[in-house]
Order: C-alpha cells, then structure tokens, then sequence
C-alpha cells in the first residue's frame, strides 16, 4: 500500500494523430473503415491536415501536400476541416478527464496539460 503522502507520477498520452478524420466518421458514419482525408482539396494548392488510419495505410500522412495524397490513394474521400466542430469536441472530451481522477495533484496537473493544449 502507498503511502497517502507519495507522490504519483502519471504521463498523459492522448493520441491525436487522427484526431480530424475521426470526428468525421463520428458524424458521417458513411465514411467510417473509408479512407478521409481532412485538409485542402487535391485540384487545389492544399495540405493534408490529418488523415484517418484507412488513408494512413497508402503512406497518406499529415502536411503532405493533398495532390501527393490523392495519387497515393485515389479514392479517398477529401474534406474541408471544420474547426468549430473539432474545438468544441475536443473541450467536452477533454473536460471529462478532469473527472476521472479524484486525487487534487492529478487533478491539477491534468488542468494544467488541458490549459496547454489549444484546438
């Protein structure tokens, strides 16, 4: 048992590599086991801001630029980003971490990661 005084060291990894393409398979399930790409279209001078694990499998990766990634996967599905969306999911989500833990040292370092990271 440990002792109430100790101190915990906890690491936080939230994996958010395709962080963009997975809200839009949340709200198009149409698009879910699809290859996504979210950023600039490919008939456009555009980057791939992120791309979901489906597009990552054709060496699909994000800030390549959109015309590279639709030659490597043709039919992958490109969408505009849409930021509002991404930003408000990403403060409910992360939010509720804050509850996970009861402990206040955990608490306030989770506080302080959250009050780093922007979207």
């Amino acid at each position: 048992m440990r002792n109430m005084h100790e101190r915990i060291r906890a690491i936080l990894h939230i994996d958010l590599d395709a962080f963009y393409a997975s809200i839009e398979q949340r709200d198009h399930p149409d698009y879910r086991g699809k290859p996504d790409i979210v950023g600039g279209l490919p008939d456009r001078r555009g980057v791939v801001a992120t791309a979901s694990y489906e597009a990552r499998t054709y060496g699909v990766h994000s800030a390549m630029p959109s015309r590279t990634a639709q030659r490597l996967c043709p039919d992958a599905i490109f969408l505009p980003a849409r930021f509002d969306v991404y930003r408000a999911f990403g403060e409910v989500d992360f939010s509720k971490l804050q509850t996970l833990h009861k402990s206040a040292f955990l608490r306030s370092k989770i506080t302080s990661v959250l009050h780093t990271c922007q979207f």
